[in-house]
């Protein structure tokens, strides 16, 4: 025994109280622990393509303002904004504010661990997520990619989660999804180290002994940066807004009616309510199918019930929208179906609104919902916003 504490015991504790007082030192820190640069935004945070780009964002991400506000989160639909996109369309006509988040590849987890981050803003918060399909089909239903990852949950993010001893079984799911993907990540932050190595000592007495000293040696310099650079994850509830409803008359019918034509003459090339651009530079007449997943291989479904969990337990004012995928394209939808039912099923047992555009039969696609073949059009836009607008009772 007094062999081992000698060779292995000694020489750790050693190492530990070294490190410690190196990274006490700040000439040391500047190049252990460099400071991230920050962008400038040139207009306020209405829409955020990644959190990366615009790190000055997350202060106002679940944050209400004097005249409350509305939460959008989902992946490529939020991109290529028209008049019609949530984010112009209901700040334009009401008080109430509405922030998107998102850009392709930020699924389920992704989303998941930006709500988690701020789980203490939760409560009350008015969250609408659009789910694509296919995020849980052929490769997407992987789950969420690191390098997607990333982009949406940042350090101070992470930390927040890593910190938080009170998450129970959400940080639980963190540490086993973290730890899944682990090996994608190229320099693995603290946190992310963190929430690795806690997964992995939880599988057995011998893995706890092998990784609790790096875990507790990771907590050790991670507690000496935020004493030098006075950082902290300390972030308290935030007081919601009420939403005021506000004496707006949208004449719904004439919007959809005109919005319908418009977008079926951009499809005139093709009898599958397709836009000519795309038709001809994507698709030329050759249909597809899609890969559906099992159950077991599907991290995103599972990554779905817990964001569903999440929002439920912690008592957030969420709402759903299911975007279509085109089925003359896509001919074997009806094999995709058990899979909508799954996330319908998990959507309706949370008692959450949600409004559901998907269709697998040929002759009960709407065309020109979609502008390809699984975006909406401004069409299908002005069909969310009134579900957003009547959901979150916008209007008196």
């Amino acid at each position: 025994m007094k062999q081992v504490i000698i060779a292995y015991l000694l020489p750790a504790l050693i190492s530990v109280f070294a490190i410690y007082h190196l990274a006490s030192l700040s000439s040391v820190n500047t190049s252990l622990f460099p400071q991230e640069k920050t962008s400038k935004l040139s207009k306020p945070c209405v829409f955020i393509e990644t959190f990366s780009d615009f790190p000055e964002c997350e202060d106002s991400f679940l944050q209400d303002d004097s005249a409350g506000k509305i939460f959008l989160l989902g992946s490529s639909e939020l991109t290529g904004a028209t008049e019609a996109s949530p984010y112009r369309f209901i700040p334009e006509h009401f008080n109430t504010k509405l922030q998107a988040v998102g850009h392709g590849g930020n699924q389920c987890f992704s989303i998941y661990s930006q709500l988690l981050a701020n789980e203490d803003r939760l409560k009350g918060a008015k969250i609408a997520i659009i789910i694509s399909p296919m995020w849980f089909f052929a490769k997407e239903a992987a789950g969420t990619s690191s390098k997607i990852f990333l982009e949406f949950n940042s350090e101070n993010f992470l930390n927040r989660i890593s910190g938080n001893d009170s998450l129970s079984d959400f940080k639980r799911y963190e540490n086993e999804r973290i730890s899944h993907m682990f090996s994608d990540f190229s320099s693995p932050n603290f946190a992310i180290r963190q929430m690795h190595f806690e997964h992995q000592a939880g599988k057995s007495p011998i893995h706890y002994l092998l990784y609790k000293p790096v875990i507790e040696t990771d907590k050790l310099l991670l507690k000496t940066k935020f004493h030098i650079t006075g950082y902290h994850t300390d972030y308290s509830p935030v007081k919601r807004m009420p939403l005021a409803a506000d004496s707006v008359t949208i004449n719904w019918d004439s919007l959809f009616t005109f919005s319908k034509s418009e977008v079926l003459k951009t499809m005139t090339n093709n009898t599958w309510g397709i836009g000519n651009d795309y038709f001809s530079g994507h698709i030329n007449g050759v249909s597809s199918k899609i890969k559906v997943c099992p159950d077991k291989e599907n991290y995103e479904l599972e990554d779905f019930r817990m964001l569903i969990k999440l929002l439920k337990n912690k008592g957030a004012h969420a709402s759903f929208i299911i975007i279509p995928m085109n089925p003359f394209y896509y001919t074997n939808l009806n094999e995709a179906a058990p899979i909508i039912s799954n996330i319908e099923a998990e959507i309706q047992n949370a008692d959450f609104p949600y409004y559901n555009y998907w269709v697998t039969d040929t002759s009960k696609f709407e065309k020109g919902i979609l502008k390809d073949v699984m975006h909406l059009s401004t069409y299908g836009w002005y069909k969310a916003n009134k579900f957003i607008i009547d959901t979150y009772h916008l209007a008196k």
